[in-house]
């Protein structure tokens, strides 16, 4: 297998923020022995769309591979509480489904600008797309308020392959109505806000970006209860992007 196989994916999916329709070249990351177990190519359009450029590919290598690729493997040494909960979750999707395919997309989410990562199921296989543009926007954010930070990996993208394991540790399928989505919304930010924001904020003393620490105080608020109202307008304020698919 080639070290980088582009692959054209025309999916529509649930990301941590809606229904998604992708199509776009994807590159799948170089080594991921424990996570993907195959790609499916499909024939090249005419004229083919633009692939990743160097700099997006040396981005994920230098910025988030370090980050990501442990969370699915069990070697989360940074934030072992993260990787013990993506731990869980990852054994429960692969038994369900063998390996979880991993695809970054060189395009923004057609939802919002501001959506790092969406996963869902394709073909009877689980699948997470990270958004690089967005993921590089949230970067450089981060390292203008930190600048010591500059060169780690950022903590959005430990939380978003929690939040998209959280998403795929739901169910099999796509929600069928808003009602549905909602309520998935709600489980699986309580997930990520008590797995991932919690021993961030609480242990580590991080300061989260502003949508997950809006997220993390709405769950303080709720009393860590996610079928509780103020969770749930929490959830619904932060996906109204999202609800117009619905």
């Amino acid at each position: 297998m080639e070290k980088l196989i582009r692959v054209l994916t025309v999916l529509v999916f649930l990301s941590g923020f809606g229904f998604l329709k992708i199509l776009d070249w994807q590159e799948p990351p170089r080594e991921i022995p424990a996570v993907v177990a195959h790609y499916e190519a499909s024939p090249s359009p005419s004229p083919p769309p633009a692939g990743p450029t160097k700099e997006q590919l040396a981005f994920w290598n230098s910025r988030l591979r370090t980050a990501v690729i442990p969370m699915f493997d069990g070697r989360c040494r940074d934030f072992p509480e993260l990787g013990a909960r993506a731990q869980l979750l990852v054994s429960a999707v692969r038994a369900r489904h063998g390996a979880i395919a991993l695809f970054l997309a060189t395009a923004y989410s057609p939802i919002s600008r501001e959506v790092l990562a969406a996963s869902g199921y394709e073909r009877g296989r689980a699948e997470m797309h990270v958004f690089i543009p967005a993921m590089e926007d949230a970067v450089r954010q981060g390292d203008a308020h930190d600048p010591l930070g500059e060169g780690r990996p950022p903590v959005e993208a430990y939380v978003f392959v929690l939040h998209e394991l959280e998403h795929l540790a739901l169910r099999d399928r796509l929600p069928h109505s808003g009602v549905e989505f909602v309520n998935d919304e709600m489980a699986a930010w309580a997930g990520t806000c008590e797995y991932a924001a919690t021993p961030l904020v609480e242990k580590y003393h991080i300061h989260l970006d502003p949508g997950l620490d809006m997220m993390y105080r709405a769950w303080i608020e709720a009393h860590r209860n996610q079928h509780s109202e103020r969770w749930r307008n929490a959830v619904m304020n932060l996906n109204l992007p999202a609800l117009r698919f619905h």
